[in-house]
């Protein structure tokens, strides 16, 4: 669907279920583009643990706009481009926006099973992740400077990571969580519902229940 898209375009994407070839490992090529699914109750991209959704490697001038779908089973393969990270989404050095999207079982050996996101000014809005399992960041990995990241009215329930079971930030970023719900995550090792390195965080009407983790909160 968006091969003959151009930088700019909005692609819309049609109610009804999207697995197989041709709906995993899914790249913008570079292009600023909006992918906008016809709701996450009726788009679904089920990636049946094969690959994940969307590759986005290294565009600093670029932005990427998803909305509208449920992904399930997303997996980041050991080989290959980003082995290991981002089972639903792997974004570099780009402007990504992803809302109203679910997030469901993603997978990931190392980092973020449903969004890593390399230094990207990354924002999350109204979005829920739900039974994602990775290493460091359960659902989310986030990592350095100069990115930003802004999560908004997003929920978080039973994904595990072995530190941050929901979120990870990974250097000097600077973050805004608002009204966001955090509920039963695990942490193997630091921080059962997030884990951030050194980031600064602003924290704004956000519910934390019933989140563990075998050491530092």
């Amino acid at each position: 669907a968006i091969g003959p898209s151009i930088s700019g375009d909005t692609v819309l994407v049609a109610a009804g279920l999207y697995a197989g070839p041709g709906n995993r490992a899914i790249d913008f090529n570079g292009r600023s583009l909006t992918v906008r699914g016809s709701g996450a109750a009726s788009c679904i991209i089920d990636c049946a643990q094969q690959e994940r959704a969307f590759a986005l490697p290294s565009n600093l001038s670029a932005t990427a706009v998803i909305e509208g779908f449920t992904f399930r089973n997303g997996k980041a393969l050991n080989t290959g481009f980003g082995a290991y990270k981002g089972g639903a989404i792997y974004a570099q050095f780009t402007s990504l926006v992803v809302r109203d999207c679910v997030f469901e079982d993603g997978r990931a050996v190392s980092n973020g099973a449903a969004i890593f996101s390399e230094r990207c000014a990354l924002t999350l809005e109204r979005c829920r992740f739900v039974g994602n399992q990775s290493g460091p960041g359960g659902a989310v990995w986030a990592s350095v400077a100069p990115s930003t990241i802004e999560i908004s009215d997003c929920q978080f329930v039973d994904n595990r990571g072995s530190s941050g079971g929901a979120l990870y930030f990974s250097g000097p970023q600077t973050a805004r969580i608002a009204r966001c719900s955090f509920v039963e995550n695990v942490a193997t090792g630091n921080g059962g519902a997030l884990y951030s390195a050194s980031a600064t965080l602003f924290v704004d009407h956000v519910v934390f229940a019933g989140n563990t983790a075998n050491r530092g909160g």
